[in-house]
């Protein structure tokens, strides 16, 4: 069983911007404040990728390099991963 960060308390997830060391920008999702996943910019492809990770919360790893695409949809595809993954281990 996964062990909530606020016991009794709805989890709740944020986006907030972030610039990598190289200068570009994108994205960091935490849920209750914790960061559990990074989408990010594919160097030199105009597309981005997301990570995903959280024994505590129970998000298995996913790595979606090999398939870049826009940020918006990045940030979509991520923040559904974790929701999923929130969801199955309440």
């Amino acid at each position: 069983m996964v062990t909530p960060l606020h016991e009794g308390e709805r989890m709740r997830l944020t986006w907030s911007r972030y610039r990598f060391d190289w200068g570009d920008y994108g994205s960091k999702l935490k849920v209750d404040g914790v960061e559990v996943a990074t989408v990010q910019p594919l160097r030199g492809a105009g597309k981005c990728f997301w990570y995903a990770r959280h024994d505590r919360l129970g998000i298995p790893q996913r790595n979606t390099a090999d398939n870049g695409v826009d940020l918006d949809t990045a940030k979509a595809q991520c923040e559904t991963y974790v929701r999923k993954c929130l969801e199955k281990n309440k």
